[in-house]
């Protein structure tokens, strides 16, 4: 059907979901390795396994998909990311000091595998992201980032649930602490891509991101200073 349709094949990001939906984990396992050999295993979160993470978040508030069923890909996806470090070297080099970046979950399971994409997009620099045990509310974090030597917090929440509780903890840190660095995370492809990231910023983010690679690169160009000037409060 596919050699003779005129219709495009289904993208990567597409056949990967729809493996998971059908519950066929091998196969979704298949699609990862086949995708890091082809193209490289730091592109594969926001290519394949983050806009699944987005799909299913919105097929469940549409009523396509039950909490059951966004719960399996879930699950599926984070044995992906077990498979993925499996196959990782990466490691910071030796005897340099790493930064510390709080890292939290604005909502739940897929907010938390997005920080865990970013721990391993990370691996190889001298940062460590730390993220809490357990829901914080607001009030606990302002109080993790005075108690501890943080050079900065980084919010993963992904669409398509709306920023408003990040943006409320945003502006709660950043009154708290003026020259912290707060990066927030709202990845997704361009289908459910935030308009716009400006109210993110208007709160008092530092750094709005719509794909891992790009919060990467912000903690890669800040490594530096990161190095010498930890937040301390």
């Amino acid at each position: 059907g596919t050699l003779l349709s005129d219709a495009p094949a289904l993208s990567e990001e597409s056949r990967y979901y729809q493996r998971l939906l059908a519950r066929d984990q091998a196969e979704a396992a298949d699609l990862v390795e086949e995708f890091v050999r082809s193209e490289s295993a730091e592109a594969v979160y926001d290519a394949v396994l983050i806009p699944a993470l987005n799909f299913a978040e919105r097929d469940r508030l549409a009523g396509r998909l039950t909490s059951d069923e966004e719960s399996a890909v879930i699950d599926t996806t984070r044995e992906m990311l077990d498979l993925l470090a499996d196959s990782s070297e990466a490691a910071p080099p030796a005897g340099v000091a790493r930064s510390r970046i709080l890292g939290i979950p604005a909502n739940g399971a897929p907010d938390e595998l997005a920080l865990r994409m970013l721990s391993q997009l990370l691996a190889a620099m001298p940062i460590h992201l730390e993220v809490p045990a357990g829901r914080l509310m607001t009030s606990e974090v302002v109080e993790q980032v005075r108690g501890g030597t943080f050079a900065g917090v980084c919010i993963a929440d992904l669409p398509p649930s709306p920023p408003a509780k990040t943006r409320y903890l945003v502006k709660k840190l950043r009154a708290a602490f003026p020259d912290l660095r707060i990066a927030v995370c709202r990845w997704a492809p361009a289908s459910l891509a935030d308009a716009t990231l400006q109210p993110v910023t208007d709160a008092g983010a530092s750094h709005v991101s719509s794909t891992a690679l790009e919060t990467r690169t912000y903690f890669a160009e800040a490594a530096q200073p990161l190095s010498t000037d930890t937040h301390a409060a």
